[in-house]
């Protein structure tokens, strides 16, 4: 069953994904979905190294960071708004 999955990983991936964009859930929600579950069986089995998520919690870091200098950089101290 290991190797089939490791053989056929891509089209099983892509008919998933198909299959959860024809029960109706939106675009962005199903591809997070599949991404996520099959990276984490992925790790799981061996076949992706578990730095692949990592990556995704400094991506998550950095956006609020940047977020929060813009937001910083339009409100002076001094300024009626702050």
């Amino acid at each position: 069953m290991t190797a089939f999955l490791i053989a056929n990983m891509a089209p099983i991936m892509f008919a998933s994904l198909v299959l959860f964009l024809l029960l109706g859930y939106p675009v962005a929600f199903s591809l997070a979905f599949t991404g996520l579950f099959w990276g984490i069986l992925g790790i799981e089995m061996g076949i992706f190294p578990a730095a692949l998520l990592q990556a995704m919690q400094l991506a998550s870091q950095r956006r609020c960071s940047l977020g929060r200098t813009r937001l910083r950089s339009r409100h002076e101290p001094g300024d009626k708004f702050s």
